[in-house]
């Protein structure tokens, strides 16, 4: 079942699950401008001028675009998915702000290490009158390449996903739930739910308080750097403490709660920002109900500005602009700061503390050009 407005549907669906209702007020036919903002809006994609650009974005005809004022990401449509051989269409593809480049390979989610078949892809909600959704529901299917790593394990169970974007916002919602499946076989009880995030050679990955990312480690949150695109992957606390890492090759597993049949299920979010580690990190410390102050100033123009702990451990990274100013939100504590560039000396720190719900002014120097 594949819906994307009103009578645009067909088969139904499995008997004793919730039916997943088109919403009857999607917009079709072309719609490339930008929304403005207090808008957003889910739709299927129509022409080449609604979808991403970068050498990465590989969204085409008939996917799945969700939108607002600030973030536009892709997901793929029915068929076979993108990245990852096996899996199925309903993975989360492409994403970046407004005029920015794509660096998502693709964004696979999992349950145990076993992925959704999805055969019913529904808009159930365009977006006109609160925010906009897309609901993709099916069996659960091994992956050939984790199970070539002996990763697998059968799973009864039906996976349904709902992306979930509100107007004005750089978090996309990404909620899981499990049915079980009468037709499966296997363990009913194989139900961590686990997100392998692709990426491209431009973007670096971040998590709090470690200088290079570890190969295994449990963390707040899971942030990636890049050109003009930064991303991030986090919990509500009350769905999970951290974010279980796993880092292989080029490629993270992000491993969450188990999600059992007929339970609530989970909800994390995919955050897009500005190239920085700093605007996904201040998002995710928001959804994680974190007090927060600021830092704020002026330095050289695109610089890195790295904020370090009492213990000299990296806690975020900001990014100033063409005219060198920079705010970069921390939650409070005495911190140091200091400009990095890769053609530049590095600057001097300067300590900071920073109060809840304040502005702290900080000038950190860049160091000459030419290092």
């Amino acid at each position: 079942m594949v819906a994307g407005a009103a009578g645009a549907c067909s088969g139904g669906s499995p008997a004793g699950l919730p039916v997943l209702v088109p919403d009857p007020a999607v917009e079709t036919g072309c719609l490339p401008a930008p929304l403005s903002a207090g808008q957003t809006r889910a739709k299927v994609v129509t022409c080449a001028a609604e979808l991403m650009t970068g050498r990465l974005a590989g969204g085409r005809l008939g996917d799945f675009v969700l939108e607002n004022a600030r973030v536009k990401v892709i997901v793929r449509g029915p068929g076979a998915g993108l990245y990852l051989h096996g899996t199925s269409g309903g993975n989360l593809i492409d994403a970046a702000g407004l005029g920015q480049e794509d660096l998502l390979e693709e964004l696979v989610s999992l349950v145990h290490y076993n992925a959704g078949d999805m055969q019913e892809l529904v808009i159930t909600e365009a977006g006109d009158d609160g925010p906009a959704e897309l609901t993709v529901r099916g069996p659960l299917r091994g992956v050939p390449l984790i199970e070539a790593a002996g990763l697998g394990g059968a799973a009864p169970l039906i996976v349904e996903q709902t992306y979930r974007l509100a107007d004005d916002d750089n978090a996309v919602e990404i909620h899981t739930r499990t049915f079980l499946d009468p037709d499966g076989t296997g363990d009913p009880d194989l139900t961590g739910l686990r997100d392998l995030w692709f990426v491209g050679g431009r973007t670096t990955f971040f998590v709090p308080e470690h200088d290079e990312l570890p190969v295994s480690v449990a963390a707040p949150f899971l942030a990636s750097s890049g050109t003009t695109t930064s991303y991030g992957l986090v919990y509500p606390p009350q769905a999970s403490p951290v974010v279980n890492i796993l880092a292989i090759s080029f490629f993270r597993f992000a491993n969450g709660p188990a999600i059992p049949p007929d339970s609530d299920g989970a909800s994390r979010y995919f955050l897009i920002g500005d190239g920085s580690i700093a605007e996904v990190a201040e998002r995710a410390w928001q959804i994680r109900g974190r007090a927060l102050g600021t830092i704020q100033g002026q330095t050289g123009p695109l610089v890195d500005l790295v904020v370090r702990d009492a213990m000299s451990r990296p806690i975020t990274v900001g990014r100033s602009d063409a005219a060198g100013a920079y705010r970069i939100a921390v939650p409070p504590g005495s911190y140091t700061i200091a400009a990095e560039h890769d053609d530049r000396t590095p600057g001097a720190s300067i300590t900071v503390d920073v109060s809840e719900g304040q502005a702290t002014s900080a000038d950190p120097p860049a160091g000459p050009a030419g290092a």
